[in-house]
């Protein structure tokens, strides 16, 4: 898991060739993405 600077997300996490982009809401997580990591940035 690593925080993200200026993206509308505010954490990545690395799974093999796939990214989840999430926040961190409350007590939840909101996921925004999950996408190949040459898509995941775009």
């Amino acid at each position: 898991i690593k925080r993200l600077t200026n993206f509308d997300c505010d954490y990545r996490l690395r799974c093999g060739d796939y990214r989840v982009l999430f926040d961190v809401e409350g007590d939840g997580v909101l996921v925004h993405r999950v996408l190949h990591r040459k898509e995941a940035y775009d």
